[in-house]
């Protein structure tokens, strides 16, 4: 963090913190089917042509749910850990520097309400960055089990209430 530096004062160096390593490993996704020339010949009405946009949108269901897959998995240890070691909903996270108040939390585990969202802005108000500095975060995104989106919705949404235009 910055500080004050008086006339002719030296300005004081700092040293920055090693973050996570963190490896990627990209997939290859494919799909495919054969298809003989005496099945091209025949196809009057151009049912064959129509085969490969059905192989694209496979594919890319896929990756969606592949990329989606961190967050339906997103408290599951073996599934997938973060840089940190912990899992991407997990209720302690590591800083690099390993200071005091060395975890952070970024999960509710009270049930939805407007109590437990006031609770999480709180405690992301509190968040500290690698080296125990205060953050800005500004949470955007709500991510909730499905038979709890309309609950969401009303607290997020109607007028009134916290979040809400």
């Amino acid at each position: 963090m910055g500080r004050d530096v008086d006339e002719g004062e030296e300005i004081p160096v700092d040293d920055p913190v090693q973050g996570f390593d963190s490896t990627f490993t990209h997939k290859k996704v494919g799909l495919a089917f054969n298809i003989s020339r005496e099945t091209m010949e025949d196809d009057l009405f151009n049912v064959m042509a129509g085969k490969p946009a059905k192989l694209a949108d496979g594919i890319r269901r896929k990756i969606e749910t592949d990329a989606a897959s961190i967050i339906i998995n997103a408290d599951n240890t073996t599934y997938a850990t973060g840089p940190d070691g912990s899992a991407w909903a997990a209720d302690a996270h590591a800083r690099e520097d390993g200071g005091s108040a060395t975890t952070q939390d970024n999960i509710e585990t009270a049930a939805l309400s407007e109590a437990a969202l006031e609770t999480a802005f709180v405690r992301f108000a509190g968040w500290l960055d690698g080296k125990g500095q205060k953050i800005l975060v500004q949470p955007d995104l709500l991510v909730v089990q499905i038979n709890k989106e309309l609950e969401a919705r009303v607290l997020l949404e109607s007028a009134g209430r916290i979040a809400t235009t």
